[in-house]
């Protein structure tokens, strides 16, 4: 579960920290995103070493989801047809792929035989 979930919670704070940035109003402000945003840089590090680097893409996927939709939400940005279309297909290959690291033949694959 923790293949799944650490992705998407390193893509939920660079998502919304890269929109939080984006509109802060003081310089205290953006100093305190973008300590929260190498928060999670710190935690995607960690990731890279001990996780699976299947799983690790995720994280970028669900940034720009977590973005454009924060952005369309409360900053009263649009999102236009090609681009509603473009996080639906990004969704689709985020489950994809999800789905794909979870699968019993990839950790078959994975484990080493010790003879």
């Amino acid at each position: 579960m923790l293949v799944i979930l650490f992705p998407i919670t390193v893509g939920a704070i660079w998502g919304c920290t890269n929109v939080l940035m984006k509109y802060s109003k003081t310089n205290l402000q953006f100093i305190f995103y973008l300590l929260l945003n190498q928060c999670g840089s710190v935690l995607f590090v960690w990731g890279l070493s001990n996780l699976s680097k299947m799983v690790l893409p995720l994280a970028n996927a669900v940034t720009l989801m977590v973005s454009a939709l924060l952005a369309f939400c409360f900053c009263d940005e649009r999102i236009g047809k090609s681009g509603f279309i473009g996080l639906i297909l990004l969704c689709i290959g985020v489950f994809l792929l999800s789905g794909a690291s979870l699968s019993p033949a990839r950790r078959l694959k994975n484990t080493r035989n010790p003879l």
